[in-house]
C-alpha cells in the first residue's frame, strides 16, 4: 500500500506476487548460505530475494562444473568471494583474454 497508494489493483497484484515469492523462498533448502545473503541484500522484497537466490545458485552450480584453467578460477574466487555472478564473469573474461594470447 505504501508503494501503490490508492491503486488497489496494483496493491492486490503486489501482495499476491510477494506472498507467492515468500512461500517459494521458505521452501528452498539447497543453498541456505545463498538464501541468507539474498535476504540480507533485499530484505522483504521477496521477488528480488527469489531472483537473487536463483541467479546466484545457477552461477554457483556453473562454477563448480568448471575444470579448465583452475588457476584462473582460484583467482576469480579470491577476488569476488561468494558473489558467484561476479566469479563467473571474471572467470569467463580472464579465460577469453588468456585464450586470445
Amino acid at each position: 500500500k505504501q508503494k501503490w497508494g490508492n491503486d488497489y489493483g496494483m496493491v492486490k497484484y503486489e501482495y499476491e506476487e510477494q506472498s507467492k515469492d515468500y512461500e517459494w523462498i521458505n521452501q528452498q533448502t539447497v543453498y541456505p548460505e545463498i538464501m541468507t545473503r539474498a535476504k540480507q541484500k533485499w530484505g522483504n522484497d521477496y521477488g528480488m530475494v527469489k531472483y537473487e537466490y536463483e541467479e546466484q545458485s545457477k552461477d554457483y552450480e556453473w562454477i563448480n562444473q568448471q575444470t579448465v584453467y583452475p588457476e584462473i578460477m582460484t583467482r576469480a574466487k579470491q577476488k569476488w568471494g561468494n558473489d558467484y555472478g561476479m566469479v563467473k564473469y571474471e572467470y569467463e573474461e580472464q579465460v577469453e583474454a588468456y585464450e586470445s594470447l
